[in-house]
């Protein structure tokens, strides 16, 4: 405990005004768990409280547990976990919460309320926001001078605290991996200085930048941008790049820009020059990264070498000379273990070659900090799976992990030290996208930390999205890597899953061996269910696949016929995939019981408004990996009334039958059937069809999602921006969308061409637009219909009941509000429409 006190006190700093404060991140740095705990085991804390109490503090209230530490008074931790108020966010507090909250003698809450300005004083970021600091807070300026006043103040000019100046929020989240981007982006600035084009004027230059250093760098969110071009030079690309030194002193200098011995009489550079300035930065960076503002300070230090008189701090000592401190540093950074800290300190020893024609190229340069922002993103990525298997352990989550793995090896990624140090860092076809690189793994990253994020209530993720960015990452491969990418992952699956994948063919590509591991882990499941289904009361059959002939295709259905004994009928089929769901049990039984419900559904007796299909049973077909339902076609036929929704409503679903003339409907030639003579197709008889995304209506109830980008013309903007908790509104919009083109006669296609912005700003288009002159075509109340589904203004007060006070109307169940919506919109939709067909 006295050893962590002191630690803290010697953190301490004096301000300009005399007064203590802790360096937010050297304390951040140096508080660990490992020392709260050693510390509570010493207090008066009783024993069994000491590990929830330890819970508490790290990381969220370190800073309260030091101000107590300090005070010696880690005894009243307790009062602060009984009044909720263990949270540094809640800093500073005042003597009277302290006293009346907190519980706090008098005394001690005096000390704490003294005490704690010395661990907030604040962080000072880049930006133009004003904050109110407190006239207690311990302001970290260790300069303060006055420059000017005037009738209304004072100004002056203040040194912040090299440890109070947070950087950039784009660097603080990911830091390691911004700093890394945002240098491979200056390498290429500094590639496109030296080999400048422009197409447009059909003009190729050679140049040298001159003056690249820290000050000529600007920050911009998670962006370097090169700045000063004040000693650029340009040539003709056959002249040759040697160019007399202008005169300068910076520490950043190659070291044949001046001849120490004779008087620094400027010396005869080349675009190498700005190599090893960039390899200067680059140590600096990587200094950055580990130790911080104070670590750049101390590296400028250690580098201090005197000559005739002179205290330089250059990366060598004289042009011939390498700089032993610069080595030592170097080395000291490198034995941290920090994998990519070792790869940037690689590229800087070869930029900071003393034989400045050993030096890489800018696109060397260039390309090996791509690739170690390749592996830094990538890195990220794996952490994030294996978090993510052991909260959510599964065979797909352990295939996608075992296929991301696999691209990383056929990247080289776990090779790039060989790469870098032997300079064979040549341009791969994959790597010239390395900005698509970056944004899938980025994507990548936010999908995994989305399904880390989820709570246990929540509705698991479907692993489409999630294979669909590692399929989109494989594609950047090429012929050769995936063929490194293949060996990798069919070594690993066969041999973790042995039994799984034991009888598979070793001429089995990734992508087939993934899926065909995935199907028989579905079909054996599936298999199961359907065994269990055979001796339930279920009423509508399970169909053998032997008496199914369904080789007719229409949009995104089958028809044909269905053997009974020997007689034949046809019927109109439906799918519901499940490929894009991976092998989750709970996952397949939900859509296994989600397609059985469907079919019982469709299958009960109905009345003539009800325009669906009979369902007559359902059927898997392994290969498609799909469950098919099975409609009879009509003659001898309201859906969300039975509490269901459709999901995928469009024009494509609304389809008609002709009666016949002669009942004989053997032959399949189409839809139609039979060899009667067809009559006028029924336009008053339409039938609903589409119900393969159907499902119960509710808000935690499953829901798959969108496959087909067509429909998105249909759907709810809402709906398309988050994707999840489907609503009868929605159902509703889409028949707007259905009703609009009935009543131009016209495609939805046609009716928003050459439209663009988002689909909320399409959907206002269509009110704004569109709906007003409906009424010349289809009269007031048809149009009135159409905006009621568009706008969703089915009342404000859905699901009150008259003299509900708002605090009653926020416990109104989800059931209330779905009946109020079903009768709202039953009087503004339904029965205006009913009125045309009278």
């Amino acid at each position: 405990m006295d050893s962590l006190k002191r630690t803290i006190k010697q953190l301490r700093r004096k301000n300009v005004t005399r007064h203590w404060y802790v360096p937010g991140m050297l304390f951040d740095s140096v508080i660990t768990a490992q020392d709260i705990q050693a510390a509570l085991a010493e207090s008066e804390i009783p024993s069994y409280s000491r590990e929830e109490i330890l819970n508490r503090i790290f990381p969220k209230a370190t800073r309260i547990f030091a101000i107590l530490l300090l005070l010696d008074q880690l005894e009243d931790l307790a009062r602060f976990v009984e009044s909720d108020q263990l949270h540094d966010a809640k800093l500073p507090f005042t003597l009277a919460i302290l006293m009346q909250d907190i519980h706090l003698a008098e005394d001690p809450a005096k000390d704490f309320e003294e005490k704690q300005w010395e661990l907030i004083a604040p962080i000072f970021h880049r930006g133009t926001l004003h904050r109110r600091l407190g006239d207690s807070a311990a302001l970290p300026f260790v300069q303060n001078t006055q420059i000017g006043e005037g009738a209304f103040g004072t100004v002056y000019e203040v040194v912040i605290d090299p440890d109070h100046q947070g950087p950039s929020d784009a660097f603080s989240e990911k830091s390691n991996q911004s700093m890394v981007i945002a240098l491979a982006a200056l390498a290429s600035a500094v590639e496109h200085v030296h080999n400048f084009s422009q197409s447009t004027l059909d003009l190729e230059l050679i140049g040298c930048h001159h003056d690249l250093r820290p000050r000529n760098i600007l920050v911009s969110g998670s962006h370097f941008i090169l700045a000063d071009f004040g000693l650029s030079t340009l040539k003709k690309p056959g002249q040759n790049s040697e160019t007399p030194f202008k005169n300068g002193t910076d520490d950043y200098l190659a070291p044949e820009c001046e001849d120490w011995e004779n008087g620094f009489q400027a010396g005869v550079v080349h675009r190498s020059a700005d190599i090893w300035s960039l390899g200067c930065i680059v140590a600096e960076i990587a200094t950055y990264m580990v130790k911080g503002p104070e670590g750049v300070k101390s590296f400028q230090e250690a580098r201090a070498y005197k000559f005739r008189g002179w205290t330089m701090h250059q990366f060598h000592q004289g042009p011939r000379q390498r700089s032993e401190a610069v080595e030592s540093w170097l080395s000291d950074l490198e034995g941290l273990g920090l994998r990519i800290i070792s790869l940037l300190i690689l590229v800087a020893r070869r930029a900071l070659s003393i034989d400045h024609t050993l030096r890489p190229k800018a696109g060397e340069m260039t390309q090996g900090l791509r690739l170690i922002a390749v592996y830094e993103a990538a890195s990220m990525v794996g952490a994030l799976f294996s978090q993510v298997r052991e909260k959510h352990p599964s065979l797909d989550m352990f295939i996608e992990h075992t296929r991301f793995k696999a691209w990383q090896r056929a990247m080289s990624l776990g090779n790039l030290e060989n790469q870098i140090s032997s300079g064979q860092l040549q341009q791969s076809s994959a790597m010239k996208q390395y900005d698509r690189i970056l944004e899938g793994l980025d994507r990548l990253s936010g999908n995994l930390q989305a399904r880390l994020d989820q709570g246990p209530q929540t509705q698991l993720l479907d692993f489409s999205g999630l294979i669909s960015l590692i399929d989109n990452l494989q594609n950047i491969l090429t012929r050769e890597q995936m063929e490194i990418l293949q060996e990798y992952f069919l070594i690993t699956v066969l041999d973790e899953c042995g039994e799984s994948a034991g009888q598979i063919g070793s001429d089995t590509t990734c992508i087939s061996l993934s899926y065909e591991i995935r199907m028989r882990a579905n079909i054996k499941h599936i298999s199961n269910l359907l065994a269990k289904d055979a001796i339930s009361s279920r009423s509508v059959p399970y169909i053998d696949l032997v008496n199914l002939n369904i080789p007719n295709k229409l949009g995104d259905n089958n028809y044909g016929t269905v053997s009974e004994g020997d007689h034949r009928r046809l019927i109109w089929v439906e799918w519901r995939e499940y490929r894009k769901h991976g092998t989750s049990q709970e996952m397949i039984d939900r859509l296994y019981e989600r397609a059985s419900q469907a079919a019982e559904l469709l299958s009960r007796d109905k009345p003539a408004s009800f325009r669906t299909l009979t369902c007559s049973g359902f059927f898997h077909q392994p290969e498609r990996a799909a469950f098919g339902l099975i409609y009879e076609f009509p003659y001898n036929q309201k859906f969300h009334a039975v509490g269901w929704v459709h999901k995928s409503f469009s024009s494509d679903n609304i389809i008609f039958f002709r009666r016949q003339t002669n009942e004989s409907t053997n032959k399949t030639d189409g839809p139609t059937g039979g060899d009667g003579k067809e009559t006028p197709l029924p336009l008053s008889e339409p039938f609903l069809v589409g119900f393969n995304h159907s499902r119960p209506n509710g808000p935690s109830v499953y829901t798959s999602g969108l496959e087909q980008s067509i429909l998105k013309q249909y759907q709810h903007p809402t709906y398309l921006k988050d994707g999840v908790g489907y609503r009868l509104e929605y159902d509703y919009y889409s028949l707007g969308i259905v009703l609009l083109e009935i009543g131009f006669w016209m495609s939805i296609a046609e009716l928003t061409k050459g439209w663009g912005g988002s689909y909320e700003q399409q959907r206002q288009q269509l009110v704004l637009k569109r709906v007003p002159r409906l009424k010349q075509h289809m009269g007031r109340e048809y149009a009135e219909a159409v905006r009621f589904c568009l706008e969703g203004d089915f009342g404000q007060t859905v699901g009150a009941v008259e003299g509900q006070s708002d605090g009653e109307m926020a416990h109104v169940s989800e059931e209330g509000r779905s009946r109020e919506l079903k009768l709202e919109f039953g009087r503004r939709v339904v029965a205006p429409l009913s009125k045309y067909f009278a």
